[in-house]
């Protein structure tokens, strides 16, 4: 995450080297913004060849992955499996860090533990 923050000092200090009435506060900001949501979307493009889903889904996948990276505190990604039958369609999520076999359930877009009790909805 720290590249991302020199990257964005970097970015605003440029355009207020260029422009010097620019607030560079609100710059960076804007930048930071700009660089987090490039992120995103490069890791939903990942999802979306690791996986065969389509965006949407791959969108509730990164959710649920920045859910697991926040609660351990980890910056693994996760890995991704997916699982259909008839009118189910999962996507069981596995990493070192994570014990059982968790699973987004992509129909009602909830992830489940082990035990299939429902952890969150997304």
């Amino acid at each position: 995450m720290d590249d991302i923050y020199k990257k964005a000092h970097k970015m605003a200090k440029n355009i207020y080297d260029e422009y010097k009435d620019v607030d560079y506060k609100f710059q960076f900001q804007l930048c930071l913004s700009y660089l987090s949501d490039k992120k995103i979307d490069e890791r939903i493009q990942e999802i979306l060849t690791e996986v065969k889903v389509n965006e949407e889904e791959a969108r509730i996948l990164e959710k649920v992955e920045y859910y697991y990276k926040n609660f351990f505190n980890s910056e693994e990604n996760l890995k991704f499996r997916l699982w259909q039958r008839q009118d189910k369609r999962r996507v069981y999520i596995s990493a070192p860090y994570i014990i059982g076999k968790p699973y987004v359930d992509l129909i009602n877009y909830k992830l489940f533990d082990k035990d299939k009790k429902e952890i969150k909805k997304f």
